[in-house]
């Protein structure tokens, strides 16, 4: 049976592309029929917020809620979750990145998990190509392309465009096989973020937070491992550069992410904590890409899948514990390598941008069926 797609499609952030890329990587490969609408979106909200409506076989409406938590609006968590709430009643089903079962809301039976976010695409990506057409008029631009099946080649390339070009950031950039044979290295090569920029009260006191830990990590890590460890902060906040000047990465070119990201090839154990909202951040993400050992925050929200604290991560509390439980896994190689497998396979099965979003289908036609 064909497994039709309609993307209503609003807008390109970050957050949507590994979603966006899934279906485009699916339709490419013939295993649904995608076609893509400016219909006006059946959660009716005007935000540039990371929430994708589909509509699957022409009936059955679906979400996919890529925020990095709880935080649709100002407010507290309880009405934020009342801001849910009225969404789920006009789906379906919703799968959401940040997932927490047995919430305290009507028609939570709707909410489903739908796993990793990182910031990824490909070169089928039909987002990014509706994007090229930028400088066009928007009513020319929706007519010569939206009503296209995405992957005709000579529409744009009449513009000078070519899709045989491999974009920057695409996902299989990330990917890396088990290594067992590389050197003991930790990664850990956080964003800090300046808490006056915070537009909320909440906001700003998530903000100070999470980069205490991060900056404090940063330090121990550091002189806990001076001869393996590779980091630093990233930040814009000039006040960061004033306080901790050893520990702030300036050079560019170490900020890139291609360059960023075959440093982390050659790591074997990522560090991770958690990201803004008590999100499960890109970097973390990335590790499991990469087939690597991850030691991070405890994580806040819940994952598809067989995915096991002790098995695919070790987790901590503070810095002390941090540093035990890298220990751990420095002195185990067994250990290593079978979270190096374990972490490898979850990530072709859950997390790959295609996996991703056709286990989300598969899950909505089982529950329908």
């Amino acid at each position: 049976m064909s497994i039709k797609i309609e993307i209503i499609f609003k807008n390109n952030p970050k957050h949507l592309r590994q979603i966006y890329t899934g279906f485009s990587e699916l339709a490419q490969r013939g295993i649904i029929d995608l076609t893509v609408s400016r219909k006006t979106p059946f959660d009716y909200d005007p935000s540039s917020r990371p929430v994708l409506n589909v509509i699957l076989n022409e009936k059955v409406k679906i979400a996919y809620d890529t925020m990095d938590g709880f935080n649709y609006i100002p407010g507290t968590e309880q009405q934020n979750l009342d801001y849910l709430e009225t969404q789920l009643e006009n789906v379906d089903f919703y799968f959401k990145r940040s997932y927490k079962s047995g919430l305290p809301i009507s028609n939570r039976h709707k909410l489903l998990p739908l796993g990793l976010y990182y910031q990824v695409t490909s070169s089928n990506n039909f987002a990014e190509k509706f994007y090229l057409y930028k400088n066009k008029p928007f009513k020319q631009r929706i007519k010569e392309y939206i009503s296209h099946k995405p992957f005709i080649k000579t529409s744009l390339e009449k513009y000078g465009y070519t899709l045989n070009t491999k974009p920057k950031f695409s996902y299989d950039a990330f990917e890396y096989p088990p290594n067992l044979g590389l050197d003991p290295m930790i990664i850990f090569i956080p964003k800090v973020w300046s808490s006056e920029t915070a537009k909320y009260d909440q906001s700003k006191k998530d903000r100070i937070e999470v980069s205490k830990m991060r900056i404090d990590l940063v330090i121990k890590l550091k002189q806990e491992f001076p001869s393996i460890f590779t980091g630093g902060i990233i930040s814009d906040d000039p006040e960061i550069h004033r306080l901790y000047p050893q520990y702030v990465i300036t050079d560019p070119n170490k900020t890139d992410r291609l360059f960023y990201t075959k440093l982390m090839h050659n790591a074997t154990i990522g560090v991770s904590t958690r990201g803004l909202h008590r999100s499960i951040g890109n970097k973390f993400t990335e590790y499991i890409a990469a087939s690597k050992c991850i030691v991070t925050e405890k994580l806040d929200f819940e994952l598809p899948g067989d995915f096991e604290d002790g098995k695919n991560y070790l987790s901590f509390e503070d810095t002390s514990s941090c540093i035990d439980q890298i220990e751990k896994l420095l002195h185990d190689n067994n250990l290593r390598f079978e979270m190096m497998k374990r972490n490898y396979n979850y990530y072709h099965t859950y997390v790959r941008p295609d996996a991703l979003v056709m286990n989300s289908i598969n899950t909505v036609l089982k529950k329908i069926s």
